[in-house]
């Protein structure tokens, strides 16, 4: 149900947007119980999306804890041991805060590595987002990889074997929402993405799949193409697209 939030405000009120310098703590009734499970917040008149409002402030999550450190209307609370999310949804004529524990999969992965203001800005930790590095975080997450560590490790390697080609990639076993994987090819390294298609479809070529192999990373497995080119096969370049449902 609805939980009880102590908004402290340095100076002013609801009225201005919110910083670093203004803390927000929040009293949860006891831990969501499981991914997925939403909190409802306070409810503003206005049907105006305040997230750009709120998402800059220090948001802190009390779950009851009777070792806790921290006191609140007689009861003591520690700090919530696992990420939670913001964002707003249309209430009535208004709209309310919604209080949510990550999702498996990408949610996880960005609450594990993003702070709460930046899960609240897509152009930051959405799914097509590019780094520093210019990788995209959709496809880091794909490849099992962190947010900041080098990605050279975990990108697809193209390898001779035996007078075939392998092309080698990292895959999720972990994701339940069913990331594809797909590996294309095209004559020409400039073609626009609509011109690469399935490798698999390509007559020049004949593709098997090898067996998956296992890593350090339980999460993690190794999918492996074993690609062998026809006898007048012309050039190919290959790359591996990965897509949300």
């Amino acid at each position: 149900g609805n939980d009880t939030l102590e908004l402290q405000f340095s100076a002013a009120p609801f009225s201005r947007l919110l910083d670093a310098g203004n803390s927000i703590h929040v009293y949860l009734d006891a831990l969501p119980p499981e991914d997925g499970y939403a909190l409802g917040g306070f409810v503003t008149a206005s049907p105006e999306d305040f997230t750009r409002w709120i998402a800059l402030a220090s948001w802190r999550f009390f779950v009851p804890d009777p070792y806790g450190g921290e006191v609140f209307e007689g009861q003591t609370y520690a700090p919530c041991p696992v990420a939670l999310d913001l964002s707003t949804v249309a209430a009535g004529t208004g709209r309310t805060l919604k209080i949510s524990r990550p999702a498996h999969g990408y949610a996880a992965w960005c609450a594990e590595r993003f702070t709460l203001a930046e899960r609240m800005d897509a152009a930051v930790s959405g799914p097509l987002a590019v780094d520093a590095d210019g990788v995209a975080n959709l496809l880091r997450y794909a490849l099992g990889a962190g947010r900041t560590e080098p990605i050279t490790p975990y990108l697809p390697r193209l390898d001779h074997a035996a007078g075939a080609l392998v092309y080698a990639y990292r895959t999720r076993v972990d994701d339940p929402t069913g990331l594809t994987y797909l590996v294309v090819c095209a004559g020409d390294l400039a073609a626009p993405a609509a011109s690469w298609s399935d490798a698999r479809l390509d007559t020049g070529l004949t593709v098997r799949l090898l067996d998956v192999q296992a890593t350090d990373d339980p999460a993690v497995a190794v999918t492996r193409l074993e690609i062998i080119p026809g006898p007048h096969a012309p050039v190919r370049f290959f790359r591996l697209r990965v897509q949300q449902p």
